[in-house]
């Protein structure tokens, strides 16, 4: 499938897509080449791999987001791109690239030195310096930066990892943009343009204001981080404030500030392990399991506790929800069972089914 703008019945941003899947096998790398006339190449290093690549990418505003995936995942290779004084000055790009490797490495050279791109960092590369990269098997996000929107004082940052913790930040804003691509509508561009800017802004000219300008964003995606935290360690009766704190890179006031809406950061945790538990009790098909069991590994003191916290929190009590799903007599009776059950209302239902989509 060659190059072609996504077309949708709905208002949606303008989106390219490239695939080589489409075309012979021993043409893709070629196929793939013809699509970037910003670089140089050099054949892949294995000519018995199948080049299986493609690329999405928008507008968002001043700026374009893409993400390249490697689809063959029996194969693995790499090649060589180069950046050229005669492609510099013959195409006249004038853009940053901000590259966010996913999976795999790249490696760039300019000149003597070398900055490796890995999942752990996010490297600032300046397309109007010669460079040298070699390319892995992997995925990678890239964002451009037209060059006259910053500072020139930016241009310190060729060729290196942009420093934590904005850095992360915005990473993490790529990577929500990237994943929800196919989603956008054009109405939302602007909005994700702004706080592309904001953050930018506040990862490359750091100070008070930009800082401040950014504000609104830096908090929905530390909150979002926290958030994926805690939900992968809701089973780990030691989660506490310190180890998400460490985990995220926060300091114990700023994750506070995050949680203050919900009443507090172990309110929230103990608000989604308790919707976990319901969801487990009154889960049919699991299997037999003790109150204390459960209480041990969701991180509550005892039964007891969980029971009390339980019961304020629905209206029942464990072992209330345990009666109900274990008495096959009563499942006829079960279908008329009023709100205050709280297991078999359609309500509830299609809660529980949200949360296991």
């Amino acid at each position: 499938m060659f190059a072609r703008r996504a077309m949708n019945s709905q208002p949606a941003p303008d989106i390219y897509r490239f695939s080589t899947l489409g075309v012979p096998t021993r043409e893709r790398f070629d196929a793939w080449v013809s699509t970037s006339g910003c670089w140089s190449f050099r054949a892949p290093d294995d000519d018995d791999v199948s080049f299986d690549c493609q690329f999405v990418a928008t507008r968002l505003g001043p700026f374009t987001v893409g993400q390249r995936s490697w689809l063959n995942a029996g194969g693995q290779l790499s090649f060589q791109m180069s950046r050229t004084p005669r492609l510099i000055r013959g195409d006249g790009l004038d853009h940053y690239y901000l590259l966010l490797q996913l999976s795999g490495s790249t490696i760039w050279r300019f000149g003597r030195q070398t900055v490796e791109a890995t999942p752990l960092n996010l490297c600032f590369i300046d397309t109007s310096t010669p460079s040298d990269c070699r390319v892995g098997s992997g995925d990678a996000i890239v964002m451009t930066l037209p060059r006259h929107l910053f500072h020139p004082d930016v241009a310190r940052f060729q060729g290196q990892a942009l420093p934590q913790p904005m850095a992360g930040i915005v990473a993490d804003y790529l990577r929500s943009v990237a994943g929800n691509l196919a989603d956008l509508s054009a109405v939302q561009v602007p909005h994700l343009a702004q706080a592309a800017a904001n953050l930018l802004n506040a990862c490359l000219q750091t100070s008070p204001d930009t800082l401040a300008q950014a504000d609104t964003e830096i908090h929905a995606i530390l909150l979002r981080k926290a958030k994926r935290y805690i939900e992968a360690h809701l089973t780990d009766p030691d989660l506490s404030p310190d180890r998400i704190c460490k985990a995220v890179g926060l300091s114990r006031p700023r994750l506070y500030r995050l949680f203050e809406p919900d009443g507090g950061v172990m309110r929230w945790v103990q608000k989604r392990r308790l919707t976990l538990i319901r969801n487990l009790l009154a889960d049919p098909a699991r299997e037999r399991i003790r109150i204390a069991d459960v209480a041990w590994r969701y991180g509550f003191v005892s039964d007891t506790h969980l029971s009390r916290s339980f019961k304020k929190a629905f209206g029942f009590s464990p072992r209330e929800t345990l009666a109900q799903v274990l008495l096959p007599a009563d499942r006829s009776r079960l279908k008329g069972a009023s709100s205050r059950s709280g297991l078999v209302t359609f309500s509830d239902w299609i809660a529980g089914d949200r949360r296991q989509v």
